[in-house]
């Protein structure tokens, strides 16, 4: 269990945001351990899925600017040795941002559950 808050990202000064395809060199485990454990560290990135495919990680990164982000790029993320290219893409217009989950359906199972089990 745990709370988070839902901040602005504007006023937190966080104005850039970019998804960024990612595909290492190698398709080990070692590879991808090593990178995962880089991304954990790195702040600017919120949120990171492994794929399959040729793009391996799909990364959404916060940065005050376009400036910032090109530093992170270059300076971090592709620091990564074991990071063969990155394929960012700037985000234009956010459409929508949620974490709520769909309850309803869960609600219904447990429901079902319960009246069966009794």
């Amino acid at each position: 269990d745990h709370y988070k808050a839902v901040l602005n990202t504007t006023l937190a000064g966080q104005n850039f945001r970019a998804l960024v395809g990612i595909s290492l060199l190698s398709h080990s485990t070692s590879a991808r351990q090593e990178f995962e454990d880089q991304i954990q560290a790195m702040e600017n990135v919120q949120e990171c899925y492994w794929f399959s495919g040729e793009i391996e990680y799909q990364l959404l990164v916060t940065a005050a600017d376009l400036a910032d982000f090109e530093d992170f790029l270059q300076k971090k993320l592709l620091a990564i040795p074991v990071v063969s290219h990155a394929s960012p893409q700037v985000v234009l217009k956010e459409i929508k941002r949620t974490s709520t989950l769909p309850l309803d359906a869960v609600g219904q199972k447990t429901t079902m559950a319960l009246v069966k089990a009794q």
